[in-house]
């Protein structure tokens, strides 16, 4: 839902630029004609793609690593091991908001990862187990000798 509210907004706003002229001028033929053509193409893009996006998306996560599938053309593969987390952020958006979803922000020494569209409760118990993996980590790394 949030991806296919985000990309009709994104068709109106595209929208806007073909519609105000025909207010403001009057009905133009050529224009009126590239405006359906773009328009249409556009709107079929825009509402084909979330459900797409939303089919490849796939997160999975253990003790030992996170792995995130996503991408429709470019497909992308992503694996983060859990020792190498930083910090955990849980953001929320107007439209996530209205959707009780979140974002959850993975950053790493080298760079930052995000999981998008997690309900709530689940962002919260992911980041809470990743938290206690972690400190487990942590205690083990700090048990070993050099």
């Amino acid at each position: 839902k949030l991806w296919y509210l985000g990309h009709i907004i994104l068709l109106i706003l595209l929208l806007v630029p073909f519609v105000i002229p025909q207010i403001i001028v009057g009905f133009i033929l050529p224009l009126t004609i590239v405006g359906v053509i773009v328009c249409g193409s556009l709107g079929w893009l825009l509402l084909w793609l979330p459900g797409a996006k939303y089919a490849r998306y796939t997160y999975q996560y253990s003790e030992e690593k996170i792995q995130i599938n996503r991408g429709v053309i470019f497909k992308h593969e992503i694996v983060i091991p859990v020792c190498q987390i930083q910090d955990l952020h849980l953001s929320q958006g107007p439209l996530m908001q209205l959707l009780k979803l979140q974002s959850l922000e993975i950053s790493t020494a080298g760079s930052n990862f995000t999981i998008d569209g997690i309900d709530n409760a689940t962002a919260r118990q992911i980041v809470s187990e990743l938290e206690a993996y972690l400190k487990t980590r942590i205690e083990v790394l700090g048990n070993e000798e050099i």
